[in-house]
């Protein structure tokens, strides 16, 4: 999840430093890197890229980039304008739903719903 709310609370995954570096992506993409599954390597990527867009719906005015830098959302661009963010997070705007997985094509979701669903998945 990236995105829960319950009454005036909203809980937001900050993104991450890590994939936002080149050099993680080179890594992640390094066919000979035996340490991952090739399946595992296709999932994380779709795990990632679908994170990666909710900040394009999450990041759209400078006035959101500067709240999410605000609430440490955004530490990889503590010190980068909101033209070069937006110019960043824009590239995963185009993503066809097909390229991400599925678990961040629903957007928001309500504490309350997320607590029921645990409970039924986990049969308690």
């Amino acid at each position: 999840m990236h995105c829960v709310w319950t009454g005036e609370l909203i809980f937001l995954k900050p993104l991450p430093a890590c994939i936002c570096l080149y050099a993680f992506w080179e890594h992640l993409f390094d066919s000979s890197n035996e340490v991952i599954d090739p399946e595992d390597r296709e999932r994380l990527v779709a795990t990632l890229l679908g994170f990666l867009r909710t900040y394009t719906n999450l990041i759209q005015h400078r006035s959101d980039f500067f709240v999410a830098r605000k609430h440490v959302l955004l530490s990889s661009f503590d010190h980068t304008t909101f033209q070069f963010f937006s110019h960043f997070i824009m590239a995963f705007d185009a993503l066809l739903d097909s390229a991400i997985s599925s678990r961040w094509r629903f957007g928001e979701l309500p504490l309350e719903h997320l607590n029921f669903y645990s409970a039924v998945s986990l049969h308690k």
